[in-house]
């Protein structure tokens, strides 16, 4: 970037979220600002969704709940971007608003949390890379937290002795109701669990297999939005993963289709591989008792609008509107 384009924009300001996590993966997007030349400082916003802790996610706003308020802040002048987890956008932004970078990827998969010594640790420890189905079904009945649809399901599926307790909170309430017993486990993103300093001593995860435990659309990834008008995207450019761009791409393209986001019981994931994306689908009830799994690679050479409408008829063709129905979805 010249000297010149650099004038331009001496200094940004960066809406995020107050809460911990939040606040870290803002800070990381102000350093590589910083890294490039630039100044920024961030604006904290509490969301309905920090706001209100008594509720499951599905029941207090669904999709946007994360980040009305910073959109607000964008509109209002009040801010230059707004920093974001993918998973909490919508599927489509208002015309209005657009995405002006996607930061690397961390780790995308889920993971089991649990306190070490415990007993499920004693039982996990002995796999040497991720946790597959046949490790969760084989568990004695037990207690795992989770705030996700998308989880509950996919635990219940596996293992009907297994009790699936509700929680909400940052990382760190999460991991002190663990501590105080509240569940034996806890499932929560590996990202997001890596992001946060924890205490490595008292607490052990083990990874869940993504081809089985599906992660929601975009989990793991840090966007930055901006308002179209503001034209700061060539500020952002370079922060881009362009792997992260597309992959992502699909997987929200497929979470449209099916009308859904990541408050329902619906993951997908997308890899990326020499000539061909690897795509995995899970759609559950909420139950867990009916669950369709999706497994399929597509040649890098294929439009996205037709890898499109290869899922599309694949997923017809294997009755996921019976299950989309149940889910009070349209039907594909």
């Amino acid at each position: 970037m010249s000297e010149k384009k650099k004038e331009e924009k001496k200094s940004f300001r960066l809406a995020t979220r107050s809460s911990p996590l939040a606040k870290i993966q803002a800070d990381s997007v102000r350093k590589l600002l910083l890294e490039k030349g630039f100044h920024a400082v961030l604006k904290e916003l509490k969301t309905e969704g920090d706001r209100v802790q008594d509720k499951p996610l599905s029941e207090i706003g669904g999709k946007g709940v994360f980040i009305k308020e910073l959109e607000v802040a964008l509109l209002e002048g009040e801010a230059d971007v707004g920093i974001h987890s993918l998973k909490d956008l919508p599927c489509r932004l208002e015309d209005n608003f657009e995405l002006v970078a996607h930061l690397p990827r961390d780790f995308p998969h889920d993971v089991i949390v649990v306190k070490k010594t415990s007993r499920l640790d004693k039982i996990f420890e002995v796999r040497k890379d991720f946790l597959r189905k046949e490790d969760l079904s084989s568990l004695p009945a037990c207690e795992i937290a989770t705030g996700s649809l998308r989880r509950e399901s996919l635990l219940r599926n596996a293992n009907s002795l297994l009790t699936v307790l509700p929680i909400r909170g940052n990382i760190g309430t999460r991991l002190k109701k663990l501590d105080e017993n509240y569940a034996e486990a806890l499932i929560l993103s590996e990202a997001s669990l890596l992001r946060m300093p924890y205490d490595e001593k008292k607490f052990q995860f083990y990874r869940l297999e993504p081809s089985w435990f599906v992660p929601c659309a975009g989990q793991g990834v840090v966007v930055v939005e901006a308002l179209k008008k503001t034209k700061v995207d060539k500020f952002f450019e370079s922060l881009s993963s362009f792997e992260t761009l597309i992959t992502t791409h699909l997987e929200r393209g497929v979470l449209e289709m099916l009308g859904g986001s990541c408050l329902l019981p619906i993951g997908v994931y997308c890899r990326l591989k020499t000539k061909v994306y690897h795509l995995d689908i899970f759609v559950g009830d909420k139950t867990g008792e009916e669950i369709l799994t999706y497994e399929k690679e597509f040649s890098r050479a294929n439009s996205y609008k037709e890898i499109f409408k290869m899922v599309k008829k694949d997923l017809y063709e294997k009755d996921i509107n019976k299950l989309l129905r149940k889910l009070g979805l349209a039907e594909i």
